[in-house]
């Protein structure tokens, strides 16, 4: 007893070989379970797991593991297959579903989640699809789910060579704080949040791309704010997450952290962000993220010109304050917002500042949607505020001085 057959690394039967059956005795890890009244059937051992450690699943007394356990409302029960769980979990609020052992799927359907807030940590263990089949292994049809590799190194992994790693079909929100999947996540539907893990992709996958949005948007919509991906572990090689829906032909792909962007002589960074706010000096132009760092830059540059190439929103919370420097504000068709208790624009002291529309189509322009003007103007007896053109909402107010 505890002792079995395997055949080429699986555990095989005695009903199920013949004198042609090339085998070597393993000890058993009881694929099927077993129980005090059942005895497993590959080596005919039989045990009530009464010892059963409550963190881990594991007997110390047969060594059986159990596959996956479920936490909700601080209870947790544990089952012999992940599927069991998963089935368990589905719909469920605050759900947490952790992975035991590594499993091979022994189904040909997927893991369906339609429901509730779940959060699965695949800790360091493995969830592979059967070889033999083409099901997707997790299917989201509208659950908020979450997962992530408590390991620390992304040794935590879904593996599935013929079919989907995941596929979001009928929405919900997926988010990827950390693992490794293979060979393909698919999400032309639904929201993600993807701000860790390693996807994989090798020649021999039946899907072409590690990442795929089915053309519906591009990947930069997956990430979460202050990631992106790369080619490479360390981020030394970005990929442009703005440019494509999906990730390289048969390329392994690595989320990075990219807290803020560095603009080259065009304007772009190498993940593909462009540049909402240029600064031009004569023929010299610097690009920026930041409305407010563009700003101080031209303060330093008497004539030079701060150009929006895009919408922007404001994220701080006080205004953005000019006192001095020679310069212009071209709006170019495009906004700044911000929503806060305060002045959007204060123009103050010695600035000379234009506000202008370069697209001349009034277009472009402030708006605060908080309490406060779009611009306060209060220079002093040296400054000048030139208005040429613009929307300002809701106001322009001027204090006098």
């Amino acid at each position: 007893e505890g002792y079995a057959y395997q055949s080429d690394g699986v555990l095989v039967k005695l009903a199920d070989m013949n004198s042609n059956t090339a085998v070597q005795v393993v000890k058993c890890t009881h694929p099927d379970g077993l129980t005090a009244d059942t005895a497993c059937p590959y080596c005919g051992k039989k045990c009530g797991h009464g010892n059963m450690d409550p963190t881990t699943g594991l007997c110390p007394d047969c060594g059986y593991q159990k596959a996956a356990s479920l936490t909700v409302d601080g209870t947790t029960t544990f089952f012999n297959t992940f599927r069991d769980a998963a089935i368990e979990a589905n719909g469920k609020t605050g759900a947490l579903l952790t992975l035991l052992k590594d499993e091979v799927m022994q189904d040909t359907s997927s893991l369906t989640f339609g429901g509730g807030k779940i959060t699965i940590d695949w800790n360091g263990h493995t969830l592979s699809g059967q070889p033999t089949n083409w099901n997707t292994v997790i299917a989201l049809y509208g659950a908020e789910l979450t997962l992530r590799d408590s390991s620390g190194n992304n040794a935590g992994v879904i593996y599935n060579q013929n079919a989907d790693a995941i596929w979001v079909r009928g929405g919900g929100s997926l988010t990827i704080e950390s693992g490794t999947y293979a060979s393909r996540v698919f999400i032309p539907v639904g929201t993600a949040k993807i701000s860790g893990g390693i996807f994989k992709n090798d020649p021999s996958s039946t899907y072409d791309y590690a990442i795929d949005t089915g053309d519906s948007r591009c990947l930069a919509e997956l990430m979460a704010p202050g990631y992106t991906l790369a080619l490479d572990p360390e981020g030394r090689e970005l990929y442009d997450v703005y440019a494509n829906k999906k990730t390289p032909e048969h390329t392994t792909v690595y989320v990075v952290p990219h807290a803020s962007h560095i603009f080259d002589a065009s304007g772009k960074c190498a993940c593909g962000a462009a540049a909402p706010v240029q600064v031009v000096a004569g023929t010299d132009s610097s690009y920026f993220g930041d409305f407010e760092q563009a700003v101080n830059k031209a303060v330093t540059l008497s004539g030079s010109t701060v150009r929006l190439l895009k919408d922007v929103t404001y994220s701080g919370d006080s205004g953005i304050y000019i006192n001095s420097g020679t310069f212009t504000i071209d709006w170019n068709g495009h906004t700044l917002s911000g929503s806060f208790w305060g002045n959007l624009l204060t123009i103050t002291d010695t600035a000379n500042v234009t506000l202008k529309d370069g697209s001349n189509t009034n277009t472009g322009g402030a708006r605060q949607t908080g309490k406060g003007a779009a611009v306060r103007i209060a220079v002093g007896s040296e400054g000048i505020v030139n208005i040429k053109g613009g929307t300002y909402s809701p106001n322009v107010t001027r204090a006098e001085r």
